[in-house]
């Protein structure tokens, strides 16, 4: 049986009990992804948003490989406030951005996850990613999908390395994601999606992001 098997078998739809039952109100955010190929456990997959709302700055892929080059994270740039990191057939939400030397905390796994074939579905609790409870509820997000084979960090320069994210080059972030109202956006145009992904942008099929959806729920 292949290692998806086992995780299906273990996990299938898990969800974990990130807040007492009698927490009241709930703004879930689901973000799912699907490859060419196979989802790769020892690939990294990234589903990153920022929350500051500036559309003008949004995630965005490590691109360039040259030197003198400062990696970062190894990953991702641009603008971020959070990201969901899939790497070894487990998730871990973080609250951070794109430079590593600032905290990086580490919130625990997701509210619920899905993990099939091809596909990666995970869902927060934006109400819970707050660093203080009194802090505004977020209203809209920037957001991509990265997915790398191989992390460059500092005194590393890996040969093979491949990414993608939105768009044709991968810095296409969906912008301003209004999360104030139940929604939903696809890269298939389910309910007014906007298409900005296409298959065979990039070599690796277990790399090659070719659908996505986006949607949020509120509850009471």
């Amino acid at each position: 049986m292949s290692w998806i098997g086992w995780l299906l078998l273990l996990a299938g739809c898990a969800r974990w009990p990130e807040e007492p039952i009698e927490e009241q109100a709930r703004t879930l955010l689901t973000m799912e992804i699907t490859v060419k190929g196979k989802i790769n456990p020892y690939y990294y997959y990234y589903f990153v948003f920022d929350t500051d709302g500036d559309p003008t700055d949004g995630p965005i892929p490590i691109a360039e490989i040259s030197e003198p080059f400062d990696p970062g994270n190894g990953w991702g740039t641009g603008s971020f406030t959070h990201y969901i990191e899939f790497h070894g057939g487990t998730f871990e939400v973080i609250r951070g951005g794109p430079d590593p030397s600032t905290p990086q905390v580490k919130l625990g796994p997701p509210f619920s996850f899905s993990i099939q074939e091809r596909t990666l579905s995970v869902t927060v609790n934006l109400n819970r990613l707050k660093a203080q409870e009194t802090d505004p509820d977020y209203t809209h997000l920037d957001l991509n999908f990265l997915t790398v084979n191989d992390l460059f960090l500092a005194g590393t320069f890996p040969p093979e390395r491949e990414f993608d994210g939105l768009g044709l080059t991968g810095r296409q972030y969906i912008e301003e994601f209004d999360v104030r109202f139940d929604r939903e956006i696809s890269n298939s145009g389910l309910e007014g999606g906007t298409p900005l992904e296409m298959e065979g942008d990039v070599l690796d099929p277990d790399l090659d992001l070719m659908d996505w959806t986006i949607r949020v729920r509120h509850e009471p």
